[in-house]
């Protein structure tokens, strides 16, 4: 519907007033916008209406969904019906419902430089959100290309919601950065290449004996004779601090959730229910 098919149809001594606030730059209030985009992010939706029966999120675990455009689409019809009282009420309302979709998404990745594709994301259920505060979330599209993060927030103790802006062909889970430790294990290094693809493990490890402890007792390494023979296993005359530095950190644990035979949409159009494809990574992940 156009301003001259509004100003048509009003006929109203305030017609001319509202067709040059349609057009206006900012037409809606900063708080009305601010509220609709969470709530498309489900933020003001009850747990419930999320998770209908707890037998569908058991503990211990992980599901994943994208959010159906013609759902959310209602759920914001839904919102903006209180102020509908009259035919002349949804007649403004259909010319402001473009605007409005717009001005929303534009409030929820107001960054982004690419369209905003079909909201997808995951919640869940389990002992590792509790103990871990500070996971680390990621998402990919194909080719490795990162996505932006919409919402990331505790529901409870346990339970972990995440929403991305638009489907990811793979999702990290990453233990906090803080969680890194030493790469001991039973009095065994297993080395890590230093030049082509640096920090993926060789294969190799080095075994720790009485000339690598200034104090085995107590636990103090001779870091002079362990650098010595880390190098050697590495074929290299000596190591950089750098370099040592990775032989001897152990990485925090990721957790990927990934399958590459899924032929995924490469376009951020979003899809709306009927097109969605049961061999999608989140149907075929979890059933």
């Amino acid at each position: 519907m156009t301003t001259k098919d509004l100003t048509d149809l009003l006929k109203g001594e305030l017609t001319n007033e509202i067709a040059n606030y349609i057009k206006s730059e900012n037409p809606f209030p900063e708080t009305m916008i601010n509220w609709l985009s969470e709530l498309v992010l489900l933020q003001h939706v009850p747990f419930n209406n999320l998770i209908a029966d707890e037998n569908l999120l058991p503990n211990e675990s992980l599901r994943l969904f994208y959010l159906d455009k013609n759902w959310t689409n209602a759920l914001l019809d839904g919102a903006l019906s209180i102020g509908i009282h009259s035919e002349r009420d949804i007649l403004l309302q259909q010319a402001m419902n473009n605007i409005i979709r717009t001005e929303t998404n534009k409030k929820i990745a107001p960054n982004s430089t690419v369209q905003l594709g079909t909201v997808a994301g995951f919640i869940m259920r389990s002992s590792i959100v509790s103990n871990y505060k500070g996971l680390e979330i990621a998402g990919f599209e194909q080719d490795e290309i990162p996505i932006k993060t919409l919402r990331i927030e505790r529901l409870a103790a346990n339970i972990l919601f995440v929403l991305f802006d638009t489907i990811p062909t793979k999702v990290e889970i990453k233990a906090p950065t803080e969680s890194g430790v030493l790469a001991i294990i039973n009095n065994k290094i297993p080395t890590r290449q230093i030049e082509n693809n640096v920090g993926k493990f060789t294969g190799k490890t080095v075994i720790l004996n009485d000339s690598h402890f200034r104090n085995q007792e107590k636990r103090v390494l001779n870091i002079t004779a362990l650098q010595q023979t880390i190098a050697q296993q590495l074929n290299k005359n000596e190591l950089s601090p750098s370099e040592f530095g990775v032989q001897l950190m152990k990485s925090p644990k990721v957790f990927e959730l990934v399958n590459e035979e899924v032929e995924m949409i490469t376009s951020r159009e979003a899809i709306i229910e009927k097109e969605a494809d049961k061999k999608l990574i989140f149907n075929k992940l979890f059933r």
